[in-house]
């Protein structure tokens, strides 16, 4: 589906701490068009640029904003370490990284996109007893945006990973209604597990047949099931499936496994 299937016609959007171009792939899949993009990391951003065929600047530290083009839509995801509960949670008064929501701040007075994308964990919103959320959605309010916010994850939506995270949605519109629109799109069809399993994996071998085996380990569970001449598995995962010299009966001490 494209933008204009959701009502909205197709828009130019910027890509502020771009990393590897999620939020570029997403919007690009809409019909929306990137005019300018930002990371600090050289390896992400050569990467960027591969992908994308576009130019990414550096440092947003550095960037004028008088530089950046007429955009529509500002995506941003800004550092999380601040906010992460992996460590000790300075959140906005961060040495470091605290400050960088101010360059989001800066792009936005001076370019005033119609809707606003911004990403970071979850804690961002607990953090300092919510002080460091609440700061930034009055900041945000006080440009003119409807602010809302809502914790998703990319299993909820048929992808294979569970990833929490927080997005920030800001319009100059009305947002009633948007968690709901989020819940709607949650409905996926459920995949198999089965599905994504191969048959017959090019670098897989036969189990050793039971004969090899002693009679007490004959018919024996292994991580992967009874002994079988038939069955394959990749041979990277051929760990126990051999016939130990010290154990007999069921498999139970595997810290021979690594």
């Amino acid at each position: 589906m494209t933008s204009k299937d959701y009502g909205f016609e197709d828009m130019r959007f910027i890509d502020l701490f771009a990393g590897l171009g999620g939020f570029h792939l997403a919007l690009r899949d809409l019909g929306h068009t990137c005019v300018f993009a930002c990371e600090i990391d050289e390896t992400l951003r050569k990467l960027y640029e591969s992908n994308f065929e576009m130019t990414c600047a550096g440092d947003i530290r550095s960037i004028d904003v008088r530089d950046i083009p007429r955009h529509e839509i500002l995506c941003a995801g800004f550092p999380c370490q601040p906010f992460s509960k992996a460590g000790p949670q300075p959140g906005l008064e961060d040495p470091k990284l605290g400050e960088l929501y101010l360059y989001i701040l800066g792009v936005i007075q001076h370019s005033r996109p119609k809707y606003l994308i911004l990403e970071n964990v979850p804690n961002l919103e607990h953090q300092g007893n919510g002080k460091s959320w609440q700061k930034l959605r009055a900041l945000l309010e006080e440009e003119g945006y409807n602010v809302a916010i809502e914790t998703i994850s990319p299993d909820q939506y048929g992808i294979p990973q569970i990833r929490k995270r927080i997005y920030i949605v800001g319009s100059f519109e009305t947002l009633d209604g948007f968690p709901g629109r989020l819940r709607w799109g949650r409905k996926h069809k459920l995949v198999s597990l089965r599905s994504f399993l191969k048959v017959s994996p090019i670098d897989a071998r036969p189990i050793p047949k039971p004969s090899t085996c002693s009679p007490k380990m004959r018919g024996s569970l292994t991580p992967f099931g009874r002994w079988s001449s038939t069955l394959l598995i990749p041979t990277n995962e051929l760990r126990l499936a051999r016939c130990p010299s010290t154990l007999s009966g069921n498999i139970e001490d595997r810290s021979d496994a690594s």
